[in-house]
C-alpha cells in the first residue's frame, strides 16, 4: 500500500492518497505493532496471522506512527466502563417514549417527575 489511515479501530490502506475506497484493512484489536528495521513498522494481526508493513520517511515520523497505533490498540482493548462500576446518576437521562407522550428526566436516587413532557399529537385533514 502507498497510503494508510488509522480510523475507528482499523488500519485502512489505499493505493493513493486521493482514493476514496480502501483496498484493504486490518482490525487493530489484538494486533501487535512492531518495529521492522530502522524506518519500518509491522502491524501484525494475531487472529488472521497476517501483517502489513509500513515505512516512514523519517525516524520521527516512524515514532509518531508507532505511538498513534499503540494508542489506538490500547483504546480498543480498554473497556469504557466495567460492570459494577458506580455511575453518577445525575448524568443519566431516562426517556420514556410512549404512544401518547414522550417523557424525559435525569435519573435520581428517589422517584421524581420527569423534567420534560411532550404530548404526541397526530392530526389528520378531514
Amino acid at each position: 500500500p502507498r497510503y494508510v489511515k488509522a480510523r475507528d479501530g482499523e488500519l485502512l490502506y489505499y493505493k493513493t492518497r486521493r482514493d476514496a475506497r480502501a483496498i484493504g484493512f486490518i482490525r487493530l484489536k489484538g494486533c501487535e505493532i512492531r518495529f521492522a528495521g530502522s524506518r519500518g513498522l509491522e502491524v501484525y494481526s494475531v487472529a488472521k496471522q497476517t501483517s502489513v508493513m509500513l515505512r516512514a520517511g523519517t525516524s520521527a515520523e516512524l515514532e509518531a506512527w508507532k505511538k498513534a497505533l499503540d494508542q489506538e490498540v490500547a483504546a480498543i482493548a480498554t473497556p469504557a466502563a466495567k460492570a459494577g462500576t458506580a455511575v453518577d446518576q445525575s448524568s443519566v437521562v431516562i426517556m420514556d417514549i410512549g404512544s401518547a407522550s414522550v417523557r424525559a428526566g435525569f435519573a435520581k436516587g428517589a422517584a421524581a417527575w420527569p423534567l420534560l413532557y411532550a404530548p404526541s399529537v397526530v392530526a389528520a385533514a378531514g
